[in-house]
């Protein structure tokens, strides 16, 4: 990937910034979670995140359920950092 997006820097981001994770988590609703992306610089939608997510190197070891979970748009994976991007992934499209 020769040009990442927002929704691929912040994977990245969330990945690495306990900070970032926490404020995320406790955003409390959709307006105060956009706000703070906004705040931080990231600007993408849930379609974009999701697609981040097929590209985040996550999607190679993906097992045949959780591949179907995102062809179907459920992101619920073991991984933690998986966990708080489904929970976004809701939050922003509402």
């Amino acid at each position: 990937m020769s040009n990442p997006t927002s929704a691929d820097q912040f994977i990245t981001e969330l990945a690495n910034n306990s900070d970032l994770r926490q404020q995320v988590e406790s955003a409390g609703s959709p307006e105060a979670l956009s706000g703070l992306l906004a705040a931080r610089g990231f600007t993408f939608t849930p379609e974009e995140l999701k697609e981040a997510v097929a590209r985040s190197g996550r999607g190679s070891d993906l097992s045949d359920e959780e591949l179907e979970g995102v062809a179907g748009g459920n992101l619920s994976f073991e991984n933690p950092i998986f966990a708080i991007i489904d929970e976004l992934v809701s939050y922003l499209s509402k």
